[in-house]
């Protein structure tokens, strides 16, 4: 190892759970032993259902290392199984904290943490449906508007959820959108680092 720093170690073994433990390397001389122990998994079964309590089928599930701070690609495993069509799935070899992602085209992607009650009665989420929107800018004149910054919250919260840009005929898709009380603001870039006022559309 040519840096010295704090490394994570990580190692999936067949039929078991992610291994983890966090391996310090602060000197030349650092010669840790390194003692990993398999922790048992167990299966939890649940079902996806939508706000209508209706069964949502073919849900991609997908598991992320549960450690991560950060998601990126290489975090997330590949697909480990999708939900029937009465919207059941079964997971084997789950850790108490590990999270799952589930997705599918048309609903809010949706994570889901294991808990330590999943080992004795079946889980039940709710997954909720994704909205598009569509639109154009236009000046006073009725002309489109390009390099448009579109920024916006939901309901009453200051941070900033949703940050986009128009194309140079001021189109712009907001996709996906969950339901609500949406506050979006239109900035006219004029160039790097400076905005012209905007205008709050609720």
């Amino acid at each position: 190892i040519a840096n010295y720093g704090y490394y994570d170690l990580t190692v999936k073994l067949p039929d078991a759970p992610f291994i983890h433990k966090v391996i310090p390397v602060l000197s030349p001389e650092t010669n840790l032993p390194v003692s990993l122990y398999a922790e048992p998994g167990f299966s939890i079964s649940g079902q996806i259902c939508d706000f209508e309590n209706t069964p949502v089928s073919g849900v991609t599930i997908t598991r992320q290392l549960y450690h991560t701070p950060l998601i990126t690609k290489s975090d997330i495993e590949g697909e480990i199984t999708k939900s029937d069509n009465n919207g059941a799935i079964k997971l084997d070899n789950c850790l108490v904290g590990e999270t799952y992602w589930l997705v599918k085209v048309g609903y809010i992607p949706l994570s889901y943490v294991v808990k330590e009650e999943d080992k004795n009665s079946p889980f039940k989420t709710t997954f909720q449906k994704s909205y598009k929107i569509k639109g154009s800018i236009l000046n006073s004149e009725k002309k489109s508007m390009g390099r448009i910054q579109i920024v916006g919250h939901l309901d009453n919260r200051r941070q900033y959820m949703l940050v986009l840009y128009s194309d140079e005929n001021g189109n712009f898709t907001i996709d996906p959108i969950s339901p609500g009380n949406w506050y979006i603001f239109f900035f006219l870039c004029l160039s790097q680092g400076q905005k012209a006022p905007g205008q709050w559309v609720k």
